[in-house]
């Protein structure tokens, strides 16, 4: 969260996405900097800017699904204690199939964070989570690192712009 007092992160956010359409990125932030009103006038900023807002660790503070409506295509992360806790708590697949069943009825982009197992991958199937997020697809790179496995001819045209048909994302989607 010190990242949304930054004055300057739109600055810098701009100047790191260049010729990247803003709504072809999406900022995750954690569901706490919602509801503290000096870091939500900054996520504000970068609405009205066009990035996409992903809210990450849902479920893990008080925000309410409410809050998700002023959102342009909203998107949650389900937060990995719940997913590391599928196989074992019956409450916590309780509480992944209730976000599912709410974020569909919303119109919400749902993805599954810290998902590290194969079996994890088929829980999530089978409770409608279609996107997942973890070890078990691969390893985070730097952004130039990532620039470079999709740019095969290293001019960098790969990001240097044809329009995607989704969003970028780091997200597999199984």
């Amino acid at each position: 969260r010190p990242e949304l007092l930054h004055g300057g992160l739109l600055d810098d956010l701009e100047e790191i996405a260049g010729s990247i359409p803003r709504s072809a990125l999406r900022l995750q932030i954690p569901e706490a900097a919602f509801m503290d009103p000096a870091t939500r006038l900054t996520i504000d900023q970068l609405v009205r800017a066009g990035y996409g807002i992903c809210v990450r660790d849902f479920g893990t503070a008080s925000s309410s699904i409410r809050r998700l409506s002023w959102l342009p295509d909203p998107a949650i992360r389900i937060d990995r204690s719940f997913v590391s806790g599928l196989a074992q708590r019956r409450s916590d697949r309780a509480v992944v199939s209730t976000i599912v069943e709410v974020g569909a009825a919303l119109g919400v982009r749902i993805t599954a964070d810290g998902v590290t197992r194969p079996g994890q991958v088929s829980m999530l199937r089978e409770l409608g989570v279609t996107r997942g997020q973890g070890w078990l697809f691969g390893r985070p790179v730097p952004w130039p690192e990532l620039i470079r496995r999709t740019d095969r001819s290293g001019s960098g045209s790969a990001l240097r712009w044809q329009p995607p048909t989704a969003p970028l994302t780091t997200e597999v989607v199984t």
